[in-house]
């Protein structure tokens, strides 16, 4: 079973196989945004959080509609059926 459980460890997913990445443009965008909110300045508070927010959401989007729709390619990919995505120690999503 893999557990996906922050959006760190998504764009990790996608940064490592970019197989999966290059299946939809909205993970491409997720890891524009990610790679965006790393670099920004800790000292920029109300920005970075701006985007963690956008980021957080997107990553809920992402689970419920681009993975759901791209699953079989996660399963090719990671080896395993079995995949849970998790936010805030809830379960969003479920495979397998």
């Amino acid at each position: 079973m893999i557990l996906v459980s922050n959006f760190t460890e998504l764009y990790n997913i996608l940064k490592t196989h970019p197989n999966i990445k290059t299946c939809s443009n909205k993970f491409s965008e997720f890891v524009v945004l990610v790679d965006t909110f790393q670099q920004i300045c800790s000292c920029r508070g109300g920005e970075k959080n701006r985007i963690k927010l956008q980021i957080e959401t997107q990553y809920r989007n992402l689970i419920l509609n681009e993975i759901t729709a791209n699953i079989n390619v996660f399963v090719q990919s990671l080896g395993d059926s079995k995949i849970k995505f998790l936010y805030n120690q809830a379960i969003v999503k479920e495979f397998g």
